[in-house]
């Protein structure tokens, strides 16, 4: 379950897009309106294998049939801990290149403002090849951006100047794109429009920081809360601190 402060969109301009990535560990949750995107992720972690406790050890399975108890036990568990991390909040105007978002870090107690600027992304070549996604028709463009070519696929019958993430500059919402080497991949998977539902609220009053200075904090929280997993996962009967 996601945890911010969010807002009841009134207005019938909003447009949200769920997109998956190519790892299948996280959605992103994007709203669009007629000036700036949102976004946010929540979590899709797929449990292939999970630890039972066999006469006193704990083994790894994928056995949810024999272990069924076991296995939602655990599953409960995994979410719950992913639960009590919030997520950051992004939000960028389409016509700017500052990119600022709500993070938090140190097991939430910490909540960074955190600003960003990112390079221009415009010299996209469009081009007559297509494709239907979730009943849009799409049209095929490419770019070299930072020395990695972007196969991207948007409609105009969405016209926001943006898609997943970063991604932007072409005339309509991209709702689908790749990187050509496979390293990055984004598919819409949901999108209604108009929308009227809740709306995450960036929050402006956390520690003023850059994405440089941020990323060196967040280095050393990962690294955290990577030894905490590793630690549940060994042992989930065990309380995390």
């Amino acid at each position: 379950m996601l945890s911010f402060i969010t807002v009841i969109s009134q207005q019938n301009n909003i447009c949200f897009v769920k997109y998956s990535d190519n790892g299948n560990n996280w959605n992103y949750l994007h709203w669009y309106d007629n000036s700036k995107l949102t976004f946010t992720y929540e979590t899709n972690y797929q449990v292939f294998d999970f630890p039972v406790n066999i006469d006193g050890k704990y083994i790894k399975t994928t056995d949810t049939v024999k272990f069924k108890k076991e296995y939602l036990e655990y599953k409960e568990g995994l979410y719950k801990e992913l639960g009590k991390i919030k997520q950051p909040i992004t939000q960028r105007e389409y016509i700017s290149n500052v990119v600022k978002r709500t993070q938090y870090a140190n097991e939430n107690k910490e909540k960074y403002f955190v600003l960003d600027t990112i390079a221009d992304m415009n010299k996209w070549e469009i081009t007559e090849d297509t494709l239907s996604i979730l009943g849009f028709n799409c049209q095929k463009a490419v770019i070299n951006y930072k020395d990695i070519k972007y196969i991207a696929y948007f409609t105009q019958k969405l016209a926001y100047p943006a898609g997943p993430r970063n991604f932007r500059g072409l005339p309509g919402l991209i709702l689908k794109v790749d990187s050509e080497n496979g390293s990055i991949g984004y598919i819409a998977t949901e999108i209604k429009f108009p929308y009227t539902g809740m709306i995450p609220v960036l929050e402006t009053d956390g520690i003023p920081i850059s994405q440089k200075q941020y990323s060196i904090i967040a280095e050393e929280n990962n690294k955290k809360k990577l030894m905490k997993m590793n630690n549940f996962l060994k042992n989930p009967s065990i309380k995390q601190n």
